[in-house]
């Protein structure tokens, strides 16, 4: 693996290995010109820079290294994080983006293979499209959570880049993909034909004004997740001005670090992306520092992970049978001991009598209270749907 990576600037590390002992700097391993490329016993979290744009829409010239990011990642403090991180380097680009895009997927599977997560910092969001063909030799079927302004579903006909990625992903065949959670959409920006697909396909979407006024909400979504990426254009321009395309309104910084926070947190989840990051437009290095603490976040959630999911025995969770009107079955729900998260039980669809096939979907007390009043939550439904097909 460590053929696809160039080192991270060893001038930029030792100008702030004199930082205090409580900076994370000194929680990280490098791979450096002097140590070469680190062991990966004992990691965790490893940070992977892909500076590929070639596939963005807007031309992006600059050569980008990442290093305000990291230098402003390295001065946080580390509050005694237990999880041993690896800062990778930058992911070598190839001749094509399409040689990039073979370079992070084979990376991305090699680590999650390893049980490390990588933390991705992009490029162009089209490296999602890698993110996600790095799960395809695992064999599994997995859920994606998208934060972003845009669907970037694009046309069947259109090439592969930064605003039709997502669409590739949901048309490539055979498909491993189970579910997509767009979270943050503004209507502005996505067509009405785009809307109705994704509900035709029983995917969730959230628009902004829901995710700011029930970003408690987002935590069960982004639970579901086994992988997530961020499109940094959807915070607003004034909290993030250096992205490809900065936009008035959006996501605030702090919004943007608790759905971080949310992601790390996620026992499932096992890569991140970060994507859209734009130097060249980075006042005062304003945007590096917002990157930095979102990465934080996401160790600091991580470093809080339960390792609870209702699987196999139940014996931490508290259960609520709800009886519902013309369903023959109760709606189940389990709500932990440890963390007081909430889950809802459904039954596959195509199990037989006496063999049926369980399954659980993260949800909220909101939807525990919602089937209370005798309505089947929508991320009920939609699963449901999903299996049946």
């Amino acid at each position: 693996m460590q053929e696809y990576f160039s080192p991270v600037d060893s001038d930029e590390i030792s100008s702030l290995l004199s930082e205090l002992h409580d900076s994370l700097i000194h929680k990280i391993t490098f791979h450096d010109h002097q140590n070469g490329f680190p062991s990966l016993e004992g990691i965790k979290l490893a940070i992977v820079g892909v500076p590929e744009y070639r596939a963005c829409v807007k031309e992006v010239y600059e050569n980008v290294t990442f290093n305000p990011i990291r230098k402003k990642l390295y001065q946080l403090k580390h509050h005694s994080f237990e999880s041993g991180i690896a800062d990778l380097g930058n992911i070598i680009l190839g001749d094509t983006p399409e040689d990039t895009f073979f370079a992070l997927s084979a990376v991305v599977n090699e680590l999650v293979k390893q049980n490390i997560v990588p933390i991705i910092i992009g490029g162009s969001h089209d490296l999602t499209y890698a993110q996600y063909q790095g799960y395809a030799p695992l064999n599994k079927i997995i859920n994606m959570a998208v934060v972003d302004s845009r669907f970037d579903l694009g046309g069947p006909e259109d090439n592969l880049n930064s605003l039709t990625f997502i669409g590739k992903i949901v048309l490539e065949q055979p498909s491993h993909l189970f579910n997509l959670s767009v979270i943050g959409y503004q209507t502005y920006f996505v067509g009405q034909e785009a809307v109705d697909l994704m509900e035709r396909m029983y995917f969730d979407t959230y628009r902004l004004g829901t995710v700011r006024s029930e970003m408690n909400e987002m935590e069960p979504v982004i639970r579901g997740a086994d992988m997530m990426s961020f499109d940094m254009c959807s915070i607003k321009q004034s909290d993030c001005p250096g992205t490809t395309y900065p936009s008035a309104n959006g996501l605030t910084g702090d919004e943007a670090c608790q759905l971080m926070r949310y992601a790390g947190m996620n026992d499932l989840l096992s890569s991140v992306g970060l994507f859209e990051y734009y130097e060249a437009e980075d006042r005062n290095g304003h945007t590096a520092s917002l990157i930095a603490e979102m990465i934080w976040y996401f160790i600091e959630g991580f470093e809080n992970r339960k390792a609870e999911m209702p699987v196999g025995s139940t014996s931490n969770f508290i259960t609520y049978k709800v009886p519902l009107e013309q369903q023959e079955r109760d709606l189940v729900f389990l709500k932990s001991k440890k963390s007081d998260r909430w889950w809802m039980e459904l039954i596959h669809p195509n199990g037989s009598k006496g063999n049926e096939r369980k399954g659980y979907i993260p949800c909220s007390y909101k939807d525990y209270h919602q089937a209370c009043q005798n309505e089947i939550p929508d991320k009920w439904w939609q699963t449901l749907n999903k299996l049946s097909e």
